[in-house]
């Protein structure tokens, strides 16, 4: 996965709320107040594209329509956990363990950790 720069991570963010795939129109409505051209948004999208964070959903005559192929907290992990490696050398895991007077967790004690935060997630 890459880094997704300011303008994507908001444009991605108007996939990630819609409940239907979006075309570069629907994108260039949510941001008429920006003024950007229809050819600048397409663009980005190309390089959502590209980066595997959208994928095509269907077309229908010229417009072609996208959904994310993400999850936005599966992007946001992502940063999060560049963030830490880049910081501090470690995994969200390593600093919560750090935080708890550890060195590390076992491989037990991470499992449960992660299980934690996945039903957090889910609600």
């Amino acid at each position: 996965m890459e880094k997704l720069s300011k303008r994507e991570y908001e444009i991605m963010k108007y996939f990630w709320k819609s409940d239907r795939p979006l075309s570069v129109s629907d994108i260039e409505e949510c941001l008429k107040k920006e003024n950007l051209a229809y050819v600048t948004i397409a663009s980005f999208i190309k390089k959502l594209t590209k980066k595997g964070v959208l994928k095509i959903s269907h077309k229908e005559g010229a417009f072609i329509y996208y959904l994310p192929n993400i999850e936005r907290n599966e992007y946001e992990r992502f940063m999060i956990d560049g963030f830490l490696q880049k910081n501090y050398g470690t995994s969200l895991i390593g600093v919560v363990a750090r935080f708890c007077g550890k060195e590390k967790f076992s491989e037990k004690e991470e499992k449960e950790l992660l299980d934690l935060l996945e039903k957090f997630e889910e609600k």
